[in-house]
């Protein structure tokens, strides 16, 4: 049975994206901080230009589209029952 106290891990050291060696507890939180913040940040999409293309697009009926019933069939035959239903609750 494991453990159920949690061990405490510590780095003794850590190369940077400089190739550099931190010992230093302070050096290597920095860098850590350095890192996941450049991963986990979320951009700012308030200004994001919408391509010219796009926006012809907005009042056009999508009426061509075109698939049998062996097409519905085989493609939810695929579906997961076992798995979690997506944003659409589908």
């Amino acid at each position: 049975m494991r453990n159920k106290a949690k061990a405490k891990i510590q780095l003794s050291s850590l190369v940077n994206a400089s190739a550099l060696q931190l010992e230093r507890d302070e050096d290597i939180a920095e860098s850590l901080n350095e890192y996941f913040s450049s991963v986990f940040t979320e951009d700012d999409d308030r200004n994001l230009s919408v391509p010219i293309d796009m926006l012809s697009w907005t009042n056009t009926a999508c009426t061509d589209v075109v698939f049998s019933e062996d097409d519905v069939a085989k493609t939810l035959a695929k579906v997961r029952p076992d798995k979690a239903s997506g944003p659409d609750e589908l």
